[in-house]
């Protein structure tokens, strides 16, 4: 009878040692792979967000300053330009120059309508009295705000049951204007006499940043409605800074040409009255949703005239950039 035999203890080590040395490669794989994969999504996710904010801004952006038949021209209330409404204070969204800034034109060459705004928040976060509907909530520090307007959509009917109670509207032919509510029955005596006006609803938005719960996002108020206060949306969670460099047409006469790039704080009032404004650089930074593990943010980002120190904490971010051409600012260079 033959007896057979195990392994001895010098066999058990080296196997076991080949067995720990291979464990530890599928082990260290996996980590590999794991963190491979984690910065994968975090890449994505900073792709995803940063292009659609900024698909939603240019969107907004470039059909900033229509209005119909009046579509580059200076719209301030007079015998031309009317309204029949008036906005609360608490409904609308005024800049620094008061009533006579708000969401609708006023009277006077100080009630001029600005269909382009923006803004820059101070190293507190708060804007103080350049935008009322902003002024008592906490914003992203050093980042940008938009104010845009402009009409939108096909025209509607003619007639008050075509109309959204909870919109304004504006009628505009090539010499008149007219801004009424979408619940003013009455405004039907006010088109009668103007036949030729196309409708549209009018739009006024306010693009800003916020710090919810430690996550940076893109939200908008939207002002359309004059019997209910203007309402805050988010679209975008990742957005923690935007800049823009303002496009100033300075040529004389206008030729609808930038001959400087400068931040909002540095244009003056009479820029933003007129179509000096042509376009701008738009840029924006995205942040991560979560931090990386082991990971340590120590780079600096270039916005256009702002160069960011590093932040120094475990979030990735990315950097994206896109200009945009008024183009109804051109319209208005043309008919001066």
């Amino acid at each position: 009878m033959k007896l057979s035999r195990g392994f001895t203890l010098l066999e058990w080590l080296i196997s076991s040692t080949i067995g720990l040395f291979l464990l530890s490669g599928a082990f260290s794989v996996y980590v590999m792979s794991r963190n491979n994969n984690h910065q994968l999504q975090i890449y994505n996710e900073l792709q995803e967000n940063g292009r659609l904010a900024m698909n939603l801004l240019l969107q907004d952006l470039r059909q900033t300053g229509f209005f119909g038949d009046m579509t580059g021209q200076t719209l301030r209330l007079d015998s031309n330009v009317k309204s029949r409404l008036k906005l609360a204070e608490a409904h609308d969204c005024r800049d620094e120059r008061g009533a006579q800034g708000g969401t609708l034109p006023a009277a006077g060459d100080n009630g001029i309508l600005r269909p382009f705004l923006a803004r820059h928040v101070d190293p507190d976060g708060f804007l103080n009295a350049e935008l009322s509907c902003l002024k008592k909530l906490k914003l992203q520090p050093d980042s940008d705000v938009l104010s845009l307007k402009r009409e939108v959509g096909d025209p509607v009917e003619r007639s008050a049951t075509g109309w959204n109670p909870q919109r304004i509207y504006l009628a505009a032919n090539v010499n008149q204007a007219l801004f009424f509510a979408g619940n003013d029955k009455d405004a039907t005596d006010d088109l009668s006499v103007r036949p030729t006006a196309q409708i549209r609803e009018f739009q006024h938005h306010i693009y800003y940043i916020q710090q919810l719960n430690n996550i940076p996002e893109l939200r908008l108020i939207q002002l359309t409605d004059q019997m209910n206060a203007a309402y805050s949306l988010p679209l975008v969670q990742g957005v923690e800074r935007l800049r823009v460099l303002v496009a100033v047409d300075e040529s004389v006469p206008a030729d609808g040409l930038a001959d400087k790039y400068l931040p909002p704080e540095k244009i003056t009032p009479v820029v933003w009255n007129t179509f000096s404004i042509t376009g701008i650089q738009l840029f924006l930074l995205i942040r991560a949703l979560e931090p990386s593990p082991g990971f340590r943010n120590e780079q600096t980002y270039q916005l256009g005239d702002q160069k960011l120190v590093p932040f120094n904490d475990g979030y990735q971010r990315l950097v994206l950039q896109s200009s945009v051409q008024f183009r109804n600012a051109s319209v208005g260079n043309a008919l001066d």
